[in-house]
């Protein structure tokens, strides 16, 4: 009998210890989400920022080099005119 009532205690203990543990680190366990949310938005956000800005980039050396292959083209169609 006196066995049962040493696991009745520990039990209680235990249910004790793990409320106390629960209601004392929950809400900073949420908060460190929240904060991780919050960093990996922000990180994807600046990410994307840089990936649009590279696009832009790529994309004026894309026309720059178009333009100047056009340019070439017009010369090369007005020298063989002129020839």
């Amino acid at each position: 009998m006196k066995k049962f009532y040493v696991k009745i205690i520990c039990f209680r203990k235990l249910k004790q210890t793990i409320a106390f543990i629960y209601n004392r680190y929950w809400d900073q366990f949420q908060q460190s989400q929240s904060l991780n949310f919050g960093r990996f938005i922000q990180n994807q956000l600046f990410l994307n920022e840089q990936e649009s800005q590279q696009n832009v980039i790529l994309k004026q050396k894309q026309d720059k080099s178009f333009h100047f292959a056009l340019e070439n083209l017009n010369k090369g169609s007005t020298n063989k005119i002129s020839n």
